[in-house]
């Protein structure tokens, strides 16, 4: 997946992953987040995560992002269609502006509507 300009690629877990590849670059989950002036609470509460990697970059990423493999689908099949937003929107029955928040992961839709989307999507391209 590609997130703030990164591309990110996962490694031990799906809900909390212990390990990141960013940019080919190996990042842990980083338990020091307190000595980079990090609020290590956040990351505990599921908000925000940090990984940390061996030179001591810090990396912070939100956790909703990294379960949502629904955006990073769904753009690949809009993208493939060749269709502007707005024609995509309309063949899976949506909004332009919800495409554009699952598209840019300000929304994230229940189970049974990312299904529901992907498979109308698929039947687009």
């Amino acid at each position: 997946m590609i997130y703030r300009g990164k591309k990110i690629d996962l490694i031990d877990g799906n809900y909390r992953p212990d390990r990141l590849v960013i940019d080919g670059k190996e990042f842990s989950m980083s338990r020091h987040a307190e000595a980079h002036g990090y609020n290590w609470r956040a990351a505990a509460k599921g908000n925000v995560l940090f990984y940390q990697s061996e030179d001591g970059e810090v990396f912070e990423v939100e956790q909703k992002i990294l379960m949502n493999t629904f955006a990073p689908a769904l753009y690949d099949l809009y993208k493939k269609s060749g269709l502007s937003q707005r024609e995509f929107a309309e063949k899976l029955g949506v909004p332009k502006r919800t495409l554009e928040d699952w598209l840019t992961f300000r929304r994230v839709p229940s189970n049974y509507v990312r299904e529901s989307m992907l498979e109308k999507a698929r039947t687009a391209v």
